[in-house]
């Protein structure tokens, strides 16, 4: 479930907006841990499976993004 504070956060506001909804997608996919497959093509097969203009380099970028503000480790 998205909590409510997920849209006024301080620090998801210095990413960008799809960076934001790739954030959400990574949640689906973790295990109760927050570990995930660290695969760029399954990333963006999984989480945005008919968006074709989304790419690894799309993928690369977010995770840079989450990363910068401390939301994801690589």
């Amino acid at each position: 479930m998205i909590k409510p504070e997920f849209w006024s956060s301080k620090a998801l506001m210095k990413v960008s907006r799809d960076a934001r909804l790739f954030f959400i997608g990574l949640w689906n996919f973790a295990d109760d841990y927050g570990i995930l497959q660290n695969s760029n093509r399954w990333l963006v097969g999984n989480i945005f499976p008919y968006d074709e203009e989304v790419t690894e380099k799309d993928i690369i970028k977010w995770k840079d993004e989450l990363v910068n503000i401390a939301k994801v480790l690589i």
